[in-house]
């Protein structure tokens, strides 16, 4: 008899209310095991192509749980002009994510060596 894993959610009235309003519509609107397909452009990874966004992935997102790569790639298409946009960074400070979406695995390079998490590992000094 399979076992479905438990889910631990927090309360949503913590939540922004940007992601109350996309949570709801995924919960309310969304057909389980749905997805939302979009299409990368060149300018971003190098290659044009599409991908998806399962709703399962989003919720995730909404609560901030684990999220997986593809999320990710969704998330950096959509701040993707906000960067380009920007202006120079006269500080110094730069932080790098780079992502291997064959094998699932997620580097993030910190030039502060700063994070909110104390399970995020360096990868290199710097």
């Amino acid at each position: 008899m399979p076992t479905e894993k438990e889910v631990v959610r927090e309360s949503t009235s913590t939540l922004p209310l940007a992601l109350k309003s996309i949570l709801r519509y995924v919960e309310k609107v969304m057909e389980k095991d749905s997805n939302i397909t979009f299409s990368l452009p060149a300018d971003i990874f190098g290659i044009s192509r599409k991908s998806s966004v399962l709703r399962e992935d989003i919720i995730d997102l909404c609560y901030m749980n684990d999220v997986k790569t593809f999320t990710l790639v969704a998330y950096m298409m959509y701040l993707y002009s906000s960067v380009l946009g920007s202006k120079e960074n006269v500080q110094g400070h730069w932080a790098l994510l780079a992502i291997n979406a064959y094998e699932d695995t997620v580097f993030y390079l910190d030039s502060l060596r700063t994070t909110s998490k104390a399970t995020t590992r360096y990868v290199t000094d710097t």
